[in-house]
């Protein structure tokens, strides 16, 4: 019985180190472009890159909806998925690569991404 016992204290140490490791590069309000490498094929880090896109589509729509201009003009009837919005990112950071500075960051870049994929015609 106390062999069963250590070694479900071992599991559970084991999972609490694996989750400490996983969820500490995200507890920062934002990633930098030099971490972007190591995160982007990460399921949590496009979890949150899709939230981040979320949270910029609800902000044009509250923009729209007092009378503002969108920050970008994505189709009504186009719904982005988590690798959708990688790929505008990892897109953006390509095309751009040698104007980019290391500590910006991935959140604002995905937005200028928004920006270029899905411009407002004036």
């Amino acid at each position: 019985m106390k062999v069963f016992k250590w070694k479900v204290i071992l599991i559970i140490v084991g999972v609490i180190f694996g989750l400490v490791l996983f969820v500490v590069p995200f507890s920062r309000a934002d990633v930098e472009l030099k971490d972007f490498e190591r995160f982007k094929n990460d399921q949590t880090f496009k979890f949150y890159i899709h939230g981040v896109g979320q949270g910029f589509a609800y902000a044009n729509g509250s923009l729209q909806y007092i009378g503002q201009s969108p920050l970008y003009c994505q189709p009504a009837n186009l719904a982005l998925k988590p690798e959708n919005y990688l790929e505008i990112l990892q897109r953006y950071i390509e095309k751009h690569k040698n104007t980019l500075k290391p500590d910006w960051t991935v959140e604002m870049l995905l937005l200028l991404g928004l920006k270029e994929t899905f411009p407002c015609n004036k």
